[in-house]
């Protein structure tokens, strides 16, 4: 969603030029619920990736392999994707509310806040739901102090 591929171009242009210039390090909460627009998918992206990540594997695997492995699939693919949804809105969240006090949720805003900044944002911590895979591929950094005019980084 950081560099404008040809067929998911819409996702390019709502991610990275809007949402990234709406929320930037400094100011991340949202403050009313138009700002809900530029946090969650709308609803017709709930469709297409459902409808294009979830529905033909899983119809794959019910066929190939079994049936409840076909749904098992398919459940898990909706809930990762709302699971996506519930913790992005949550790094959003104002800090002291009931969310934002969770020590998981503080830990992971830290890292989509990083992720916010305009200089890391294309090569850092874009796993903001479960940062596994930035840690796999070396993606993530683990900052030592920040201020909106710079970053100080520690070791990979």
């Amino acid at each position: 969603m950081h560099n404008p591929v040809k067929l998911l171009k819409i996702l390019y242009l709502r991610h990275t030029l809007e949402h990234h210039r709406f929320y930037t390090p400094d100011a991340m909460t949202w403050v009313s619920t138009r700002d809900f627009k530029i946090i969650l998918f709308p609803p017709v992206m709930i469709v297409f990736f459902i409808g294009l990540f979830a529905v033909p594997p899983a119809l794959v695997l019910y066929y190939f392999v079994s049936a409840n492995v076909g749904y098992l699939f398919a459940a898990v693919a909706v809930a990762y994707f709302l699971a996506y949804e519930w913790l992005h809105f949550s790094y959003h969240v104002h800090e002291d509310s009931w969310i934002g006090r969770l020590s998981v949720i503080r830990k992971l805003r830290r890292l989509h806040t990083d992720h916010h900044h305009p200089a890391l944002m294309n090569q850092y911590n874009f796993n903001i739901t479960f940062p596994v895979c930035d840690i796999l591929f070396g993606t993530r950094y683990k900052r030592v102090s920040f201020c909106s005019s710079q970053l100080v980084w520690g070791q990979r």
